[in-house]
């Protein structure tokens, strides 16, 4: 299995396919790695960190190309931001899994190509701050996407989730879904604010 390991102070490349393509650049605490995902495969994250670390990505899915994307965060105050890029046919498959001490996550998908198609599932544990910015750009003709999200909120969490999916005028028979929940078990104040930018209107 195919598995991109971030420490405190090191990135691990574990057993990595030839159907990766995956270049590092590290620069003091923060870490961009770019993936060219060219054959369908699936491939696994994995976060253990105690000390502040931003970790930038670019997730780049080829044509025709399926791609199984797991990430699993553990650790204390993590800045993390993807780029997920898919081509015509491309398919992701994201299924995210987070107990963190403040975390703040964005995530932006360029749907690119005619059908390509995104599922993207975020589950959270909240103990203290987290917030999470998850944009889907439909920039093509029959494109899908579905964001689900859902957080429990304990001890002195604060949970936020901004959902945006964007088709521009132009992009025609795309579908657009968005599914989110907190579950809150304090008195504090949590925030779902979903957004659907329809530029492109039936007739």
């Amino acid at each position: 299995m195919s598995k991109i390991i971030i420490s405190d102070k090191n990135i691990n490349l574990d057993n990595i396919s030839s159907n990766f393509e995956i270049t590092i650049d590290e620069k003091n605490i923060i870490s961009k790695i770019n993936v060219d995902v060219l054959n369908t495969d699936r491939l696994d994250i994995e976060y253990n960190i105690t000390d502040e670390r931003k970790i930038n990505f670019n997730i780049n899915i080829k044509k025709n190309v399926e791609l199984l994307l797991v990430d699993k965060k553990i650790g204390t105050n993590i800045k993390s931001k993807y780029q997920y890029v898919l081509d015509e046919n491309a398919k992701l498959v994201v299924n995210k899994i987070n107990d963190c001490i403040n975390n703040k996550e964005y995530d932006l998908a360029n749907l690119n190509g005619m059908n390509a198609n995104i599922k993207y599932v975020l589950k959270t544990i909240s103990k203290t701050s987290e917030t999470y910015d998850i944009n889907v750009n439909h920039n093509a003709n029959n494109t899908v996407s579905d964001v689900y999200t859902s957080g429990i909120n304990i001890d002195d969490g604060v949970l936020i989730f901004n959902i945006t999916g964007t088709v521009p005028k132009g992009k025609i028979e795309s579908v657009v879904n968005q599914n989110n929940r907190i579950i809150n078990f304090t008195k504090n104040k949590c925030q779902i604010n979903p957004n659907l930018l329809i530029d492109e209107m039936n007739s």
